[in-house]
């Protein structure tokens, strides 16, 4: 993975633990049970939960677009 790849990642990531519920997200009706989301920014998909009860993210999966 380049740095340029590296950083738009690690932003992200940083953008979903600071406020996910304010990211631009979409619902990924994976399990009803436990909501989860996804988030962009190009190349990058991530794949999270959020518990709100113990105010912690949990990242399912990272997509890479090719």
């Amino acid at each position: 993975m380049s740095p340029a790849d590296e950083e738009i990642l690690n932003t992200l990531m940083a953008a979903v633990i600071s406020d996910p519920q304010g990211v631009e997200r979409v619902q990924s009706f994976y399990d009803p049970l436990r909501p989860s989301w996804l988030a962009r920014s190009d190349p990058f998909v991530v794949h999270f939960a959020f518990d709100v009860d113990a105010d912690e993210v949990i990242f399912l999966n990272v997509f890479r677009r090719r």
